[in-house]
């Protein structure tokens, strides 16, 4: 009885100091709590200017003085037609006769004069007839001459792709009034990420360079 009652004692003894250590010993190590967080939404990014909804932001124009601002109609029913505007409400200009994309530049007018856009971007380079492609991406698809050549009214700067970001100038030149226009009244529309961003107009006289706008994006 002695001998059962002491190898229980012994037992006891060895759990209390074996077991005793295993516990202190896990005790001392740190525990690390991992804090699992959900992911932001995606960020669309197109030329530097972002927004975490994936929406695009779009620029603010600076007018110089005299360029009015208009609300330019449009019905999501209607047949897009070549005149510098968004006729059917989708946020491109013109799109079936020019080139849209994510950032789009369009002149219109309506007389038979020569008239010419020309975009500088951030690289510097001008966009123009004379120089119809810019580096970043930037193109000029149609040149218009008036009753001067070809009898169109409508250039168009885009970029099909992302376009950069930085100081974008926005300039209009009368070029000739092939003898048959006098002073102009000029639209400029400019389309950003699907949306349009404003359609800018101004009365320009033969000979006169302006500039329309400027942004940043």
């Amino acid at each position: 009885m002695k001998k059962g009652l002491w190898m229980v004692l012994a037992v006891l003894a060895a759990l209390a100091l074996f077991g005793g250590c295993y516990i202190t010993g896990r005790a001392a190590v740190p525990t690390v709590h991992a804090t699992v967080s959900t992911p932001p939404p995606p960020t669309v990014v197109v030329g530097g200017t972002a927004s975490v909804s994936g929406t695009y932001v779009a620029p603010r124009p600076v007018l110089v003085s005299g360029v009015t601002t208009i609300t330019a109609a449009c019905d999501p029913n209607a047949p897009e037609v070549l005149n510098g505007l968004d006729d059917n409400c989708n946020g491109q200009i013109d799109e079936g006769w020019v080139g849209s994309g994510n950032l789009q530049i369009t002149l219109g007018w309506s007389t038979p004069a020569d008239i010419d856009l020309y975009v500088v971007d951030p690289s510097g380079t001008e966009i123009s007839y004379m120089q119809t492609q810019s580096p970043t991406g930037g193109f000029l698809d149609r040149d218009a001459r008036g009753a001067c050549t070809n009898g169109e009214v409508v250039e168009n700067v885009y970029w099909n792709g992302q376009p950069p970001a930085g100081h974008y100038v926005i300039r209009v030149n009368y070029y000739s009034n092939c003898d048959a226009a006098g002073p102009t009244p000029i639209t400029v529309s400019i389309s950003y990420g699907g949306q349009i961003v404003g359609a800018y107009q101004y009365t320009i006289g033969d000979g006169q360079t302006v500039e329309i706008a400027s942004f940043d994006l």
